[in-house]
């Protein structure tokens, strides 16, 4: 066999403005210098397309569609549509493993399940990215969950992006053939630790699409509250996208009826998150259940505090001092917290570091594509044992 393999990765429902495309752009990137030949299979033409083709990676296109539909209206007949969709279009996979003589197929997220059946049929190892609880943190079920689960078991391996992530699979779809390699992040060029005098103000911010999920009405509320006990010297910057209408239309009357337009801010996602980063003194992490955190893993990497949920991924990576834990949906306990960081900022000088330290060891790029690059190893060994 060449020692260049050709890797087939299902892009999923990817955009510019999400974690899994980040994440697979990085892999692709990596993998590419470790002896891949990577070709991505995107669901639509636009600007994640763009990402990859810049980056000198080879996309195709084929209008495919998730495996899964909104967990609380999970309308029948669209997963009907969705199925017939995937249906159709599963022998263009089957020719492309062909043609492209692929040696392996990745699906990148827990959404899709496109390529999984051609993988089998054509003897291809199956690898399986899990990024999503689904329910929790996306509200998404599978259309079909006795088939999506049956392919994922016959998957080669399964990759979860945390041990929160691969604790859910195992326990909810007896999933067992899965391993944790955290995402990985460009770590070139990252911020120092900034240093903070106390009593100084204190810039807070969070970063996620405007959702409910996401939790800025629980940020809204705690910092309001620590504004009517004095502290004054606190303010709050929002940054991301409206994918929520009806929740950002909330936020903003909240923000207005609470009269706190002087110290809270929203803007739009920023590509480059640089000025966020140096202009934040901590990071809230308020989500109901993130899978990984990228967002928290890049704050870690730029020296930045961080308060976190005690959901999903969250704690494992904030745990042992590496950041601050409150209780999810108890805001005055994230009140505590926010007091805890702003009266004793030496020691979140301090967190911040071991956080920055323990991110640069576990979080880059090459370090996620080398765990990629062995799976992909293990198991072309295994097939070729078999045989």
């Amino acid at each position: 066999m060449d020692n260049k393999l050709k890797v087939l990765f299902i892009a999923g429902r990817v955009s510019v403005t999400n974690g899994a495309y980040h994440s697979l752009l990085n892999n692709a990137r990596e993998l590419k210098k470790l002896g891949v030949v990577p070709i991505v299979l995107l669901h639509t033409h636009g600007a994640a397309e763009k990402g990859f083709l810049e980056n000198h990676i080879d996309c195709r296109v084929l209008p495919y569609s998730s495996c899964t539909v909104p967990a609380d209206n999970p309308s029948k007949i669209k997963g009907m549509v969705k199925e017939l969709i995937n249906f159709v279009l599963e022998p263009f996979i089957y020719r492309i493993i062909k043609k492209e003589h692929i040696d392996i197929v990745h699906i990148n997220v827990s959404t899709a399940s496109l390529g999984a059946v051609s993988a089998i049929r054509t003897n291809t190892p199956l690898v399986w990215h899990l990024r999503e609880f689904l329910e929790d943190d996306v509200n998404l079920t599978y259309i079909n969950r006795k088939k999506t689960v049956a392919l994922l078991r016959k998957a080669d391996k399964v990759i979860a992006i945390s041990d929160a992530v691969s604790q859910h699979f195992r326990n909810e779809y007896r999933i067992k053939n899965i391993i944790t390699v955290y995402n990985g992040i460009y770590a070139e060029n990252t911020l120092p630790v900034k240093q903070r005098a106390e009593n100084e103000h204190m810039n807070l911010v969070l970063v996620g699409r405007i959702v409910k999920t996401k939790g800025q009405l629980e940020a809204l509320k705690a910092v309001k509250k620590l504004h009517d006990q004095g502290y004054v010297q606190l303010s709050l910057l929002l940054v991301g996208d409206v994918g929520d209408q009806d929740y950002y239309n909330s936020l903003r009357r909240y923000i207005e009826s609470a009269d706190m337009e002087a110290f809270v801010t929203i803007k739009s996602h920023q590509k480059n998150l640089v000025p966020v980063w140096e202009k934040a003194d901590a990071a809230l992490v308020c989500s109901t259940r993130e899978g990984f955190g990228r967002v928290t893993a890049e704050f870690m990497l730029n020296g930045v505090p961080v308060i976190g949920a005690d959901t999903g991924g969250t704690p494992e990576l904030l745990r042992d001092g590496r950041g601050l834990i409150y209780k999810y949906g108890d805001e005055n306990d994230l009140v505590r917290k926010i007091k805890y960081a702003a009266d004793n900022y030496g020691d979140m000088i301090k967190m911040a570091q071991k956080a920055k330290d323990y991110a640069e060891h576990n979080f880059t790029a090459i370090q996620c594509a080398e765990k990629i690059r062995k799976v992909y190893g293990d198991v072309l060994e295994r097939k070729k044992s078999k045989e």
